[in-house]
């Protein structure tokens, strides 16, 4: 983050019906709590007004809770806040040894953290809508893929030790079979008609599918959750976010787990 002084930090804890807030402000704290609602937004924004608290001398951070964030980000986009969204477990790892938990203690945690690692931190940039709109289908389509497995899973396994009763099952589960077949099929056909509405994301598109090994689908997950690959600096960066680095785990002779 670029050099900028802050006089105020706030840290927000966020849940599925209400979101806390903590306010920091050089040695003291003061604690708030609002509905995750359009209406607890607001309720949020108005404060800080009556507070005489600006939004260009405050940095706001929180941690990733997926959806339940979404209408906090993006009153705080559309206000062109300062303010970042981090991993749980990196606050977490950051704050180190701590007693106690619930979401206000969570909040004033995440306001310290925000203050103690201001410059190391990157401001929130919002991923392109386009995106957005393919990351919504690719979970769709991913849950259709697992329903379609799960409902194949008994019938195959029961035609290994019973051919008959197998063969039962599986007609019984042709239409539905046929149904996620269609559907998976149709969210495909959309996603493609995305790729193909934006110039940018049909040339990233093709140059990945053009390596080895990588096709359409795993190319649209990687595009999407980089961001157009502008989150990583190299490509060591990408195969830790991945998970597949084989990070050493040994201690002494007691301890050797598999990397």
């Amino acid at each position: 983050m670029q050099n900028q002084n802050f006089a105020y930090f706030i840290g927000i804890d966020i849940s599925k019906s209400t979101f806390d807030v903590a306010i920091l402000n050089e040695d003291r704290t003061t604690s708030y709590v609002f509905e995750n609602s359009k209406k607890g937004t607001n309720a949020f924004i108005r404060l800080l007004k009556n507070q005489k608290i600006p939004l260009k001398d405050t940095l706001t951070c929180m941690e990733h809770t997926g959806v339940y964030g979404k209408l906090i980000i993006a009153k705080l986009v559309e206000k062109e806040a300062s303010f970042c969204v981090e991993m749980p477990i990196k606050i977490t790892k950051s704050i180190g040894l701590h007693r106690g938990k619930n979401d206000r203690v969570d909040a004033v945690r995440i306001a310290q953290y925000a203050s103690k690692n201001v410059g190391q931190l990157k401001l929130y940039e919002p991923i392109p809508e386009i995106l957005e709109k393919v990351r919504i289908l690719l979970k769709i389509r991913r849950q259709l893929v697992n329903a379609r497995a799960d409902f194949n899973k008994y019938p195959n396994e029961l035609e290994l030790f019973s051919p008959e009763m197998g063969k039962l099952a599986k007609k019984n589960l042709k239409k539905i079979n046929k149904n996620l077949t269609g559907e998976i099929e149709r969210i495909e056909g959309d996603i493609k008609k995305l790729i193909l509405s934006d110039d940018r994301l049909n040339k990233t598109i093709g140059l990945v599918t053009s390596v080895t090994g990588i096709g359409q689908i795993t190319a649209l997950h990687l595009t999407v959750f980089t961001s157009f690959f502008a989150k990583y600096d190299n490509p060591k960066q990408l195969a830790c976010y991945c998970g597949v680095v084989p990070f050493e785990y040994t201690s002494g002779s007691s301890i050797n787990r598999k990397s």
